[in-house]
């Protein structure tokens, strides 16, 4: 984003600029960016802008986040999301450095995980149904059925962090997607692309990353 860009943008929202130090203006672009994944779930797969609107539940952790008062400036995190929506999802989410950050996952446990929203919150990597025997396979079946898990992640920068694990299902051939695998009548079959984390037991993940450096220290341990 060029200050010209920031500079038209703040002009059209002056209650952006008056209420907003340009601290606090940097964070909202870091956590909505870092929020990407979540929000895409907001619309539909083949869809490719953002949502129209945040849900009240990322709404009220931005405001927390942020530390506004909802009372006094109902609107203000609407109106940033309006105003720069478009510009955020242009740009590709940076989660790799951005959750090499203590400040962004002490905000998180903060503000957000009690509220189902998570510093590194674990997704099915598909939206749609993968199962070639599914009845309805002349196009791409969204899943649903969302459930969410509290789970920890042991990471290799900051040691276990509380997180949710998501689930979906499709609704014509009862296939539920995790994190890690897919599982129909009875039947697990993982993911052919390489895991960044892995599921170690019903409510812990490891990142791969964490692995390795497990794997290293035992081969340089002889």
């Amino acid at each position: 984003m060029s200050v010209a860009q920031l500079t038209n943008i703040l002009q059209s929202h002056p209650q952006i600029q008056q209420s907003l130090s340009f601290a606090q203006l940097s964070l909202f672009f870091h956590l909505t960016n870092h929020l990407q994944l979540w929000l895409s779930r907001c619309v539909a797969p083949s869809h490719p802008d953002p949502p129209q609107k945040l849900p009240p539940d990322i709404t009220a952790f931005l405001y927390g986040a942020l530390e506004l008062n909802v009372v006094e400036k109902p609107t203000l995190v609407a109106e940033c999301w309006t105003a720069f929506r478009q510009m955020i999802w242009s740009q590709e989410s940076d989660l790799e450095s951005q959750c090499s950050s203590w400040k962004l996952l002490n905000i998180f446990q903060d503000h957000g995980f009690e509220g189902g929203i998570g510093f590194q919150d674990l997704y099915p990597p598909t939206r749609a149904c993968l199962n070639s025997t599914c009845n309805l396979n002349v196009q791409p079946r969204p899943l649903t059925k969302s459930l969410s898990n509290k789970a920890v992640l042991y990471t290799r920068n900051f040691g276990p962090v509380p997180i949710w694990s998501h689930s979906a299902a499709c609704i014509c051939c009862s296939t539920r997607y995790y994190p890690n695998y897919y599982v129909h009548n009875d039947t697990c079959t993982y993911y052919d692309t390489m895991p960044t984390t892995i599921q170690a037991a019903t409510h812990a993940y490891v990142e791969t990353s964490l692995c390795e450096s497990f794997e290293t220290s035992t081969v340089c341990a002889w």
